[in-house]
């Protein structure tokens, strides 16, 4: 079980750093008509944020379960996870919302081989900026100033920590606050 302040320490991270606006104008331009949203991005993002310290993965059948399991029933439809007509939240729902954000941003060749050079790399340009953005918001405020922050294992050196043990290097994200 999930407890409503748990919850509502990570949905203030996730309102705090905008990226459900942000997600929100790619993929519903203003003036564009359409149904509203069954899940709403801010819940969805959370969701997933929790999923990854409780089940150490992001399996999309765990955020659903996590919605509709692990969070008290009242919390629940203050969420809008059960409607008013006390439907739940479908798994083909969540589904829908990841794989919509998907199709906005993916811009890799295997995924999007009909996109141009150009436009892929707006798409990753896009993709980055939503990265940094809730990146910025997750750094502890005592820290903020202007530099760049790593969010990953890389800063570690292994080789000192055990001689056995080769470093690993790979990717590291970062965000730039200014």
């Amino acid at each position: 079980m999930i407890s409503r302040a748990e919850f509502e320490r990570a949905l203030a991270l996730v309102r705090r750093s905008g990226v459900q606006d942000t997600l929100q104008e790619r993929l519903h331009p203003p003036g564009q008509g359409g149904r509203s949203r069954a899940l709403r991005l801010d819940v969805l993002l959370t969701a997933m944020i929790l999923t990854t310290t409780h089940y150490q993965d992001l399996l999309l059948t765990r955020v659903h379960r996590l919605l509709t399991n692990d969070l008290a029933r009242s919390y629940q439809k203050e969420l809008g996870i059960i409607r008013e007509d006390g439907q739940k939240l479908t798994i083909r729902q969540v589904r829908y919302v990841v794989e919509a954000i998907e199709r906005k941003y993916a811009y890799t060749a295997k995924r999007r081989p009909d996109l141009d050079d150009p436009a892929r790399v707006e798409r990753q340009g896009s993709f980055q900026e939503v990265i940094d953005q809730f990146l910025a918001a997750s750094i502890p405020t005592h820290l903020v100033g202007q530099g760049r922050f790593a969010v990953d294992t890389s800063a570690i050196d292994r080789t000192v920590a055990s001689p056995t043990t080769r470093r690993t290097t790979g990717p590291t994200a970062c965000a730039t606050v200014a």
